[in-house]
């Protein structure tokens, strides 16, 4: 498992950036809409740079989220992907509605452990395609 880099309270979510991934833990009765990709872009910005991610939505609460939120979100060049966190039958439903909408990889898991797995995978399998491509031919 990766290191915790910073956890952050803004607001509505609680955000814990960690090495590969971020985790976001949005609250109860919010409705995700356009404005909070802003704040992703910023903190992706903030923290990772250049560097790939998987932004992984662990979803205990209960909130909304406006579907068309991940053609925007998926214009964020270095999220590899999306992860869902849910054990619920309803936010999965919500979350395979919403899958529709984005244009890279978006896994639903039942638990937080799962999608971390994944999203180390996903970084890691992209770090050797990249080192693969990049090495010299002899």
């Amino acid at each position: 498992m990766s290191k915790r880099i910073e956890c952050f309270d803004i607001g509505y979510a609680d955000v814990f950036v960690f090495e590969n991934y971020l985790v976001s833990q949005i609250k109860d009765g919010v409705s995700v809409g356009l404005e909070h990709v802003e704040d992703l872009k910023k903190m992706i910005d903030k923290h990772y740079r250049d560097e790939k991610l998987v932004y992984i939505s662990n979803r205990i609460g209960s909130y909304s989220v406006d579907p068309l939120v991940y053609p925007e979100v998926g214009r964020i060049e270095n999220l590899m992907g999306v992860a869902i966190v849910t054990d619920s039958p309803i936010n999965t439903k919500n979350a395979q509605f919403e899958k529709i909408f984005y244009n890279k990889e978006f896994v639903i898991f039942k638990t937080l452990s799962e999608a971390i797995v994944w999203a180390t995978a996903t970084i890691k399998n992209r770090n050797l395609k990249r080192a693969t491509i990049n090495k010299p031919n002899k």
